[in-house]
């Protein structure tokens, strides 16, 4: 398989969770379905630190898997496919990539990492392990096409948070 076909495949497969991972931003940015944003831990704390933290909410995993499932189906419909299982693959996969977002911040708290604060690769590289893990049951993902996606969309995944400081999406990287 050519460069050229593995970028294509990765980002193919991976752009429910890549949309799915931003989508929560974008709804903290515009303060979308207010009533939502509330700890996804509920304000647990494990020997005096929040499991997750205030940043992961019930209104991030509903946006990111909704999110998800439209572009799932979007990319379906140009593709020919069936719609009705890109909208549940792309379900999938952001539920995929916000657990995997979910459970690299329980390790952050764990190692006392300062809530924004940069973690690499980890952070950038969080929601294609979750998207993979969870997609891995419904869609075909060989070892090649994982491998650059954690290169690749972790190397993109950086570039992209830079812009969303810039734009004043994201307050950190």
């Amino acid at each position: 398989m050519s460069i050229l076909q593995l970028s294509i495949s990765s980002l193919l497969l991976y752009l429910p969770a890549m949309t799915a991972n931003m989508a929560p931003v974008f709804a903290a940015k515009y303060n979308v379905i207010t009533w939502l944003n509330r700890p996804l831990d509920f304000g647990i704390r494990l020997r005096g630190i929040r499991v997750l933290g205030s940043h992961k909410t019930i209104r991030g995993i509903i946006v990111a898997v909704f999110a998800g499932a439209i572009t799932g189906g979007i990319e379906a419909a140009v593709l020919h496919q069936k719609i009705s299982f890109g909208f549940f693959i792309g379900a999938v996969l952001g539920f995929g990539a916000i657990a995997g977002d979910a459970i690299k911040s329980f390790f952050k708290r764990r190692l006392r990492i300062v809530p924004g604060s940069l973690w690499i690769p980890f952070d950038q590289i969080d929601f294609v392990i979750g998207a993979t893990v969870a997609g891995i049951f419904f869609v075909p993902i060989s070892f090649p096409i994982f491998l650059f996606a954690i290169f690749f969309i972790g190397c993109a995944s950086y570039v992209v948070s830079y812009i969303g400081i810039a734009l004043h999406f994201k307050k950190s990287l």
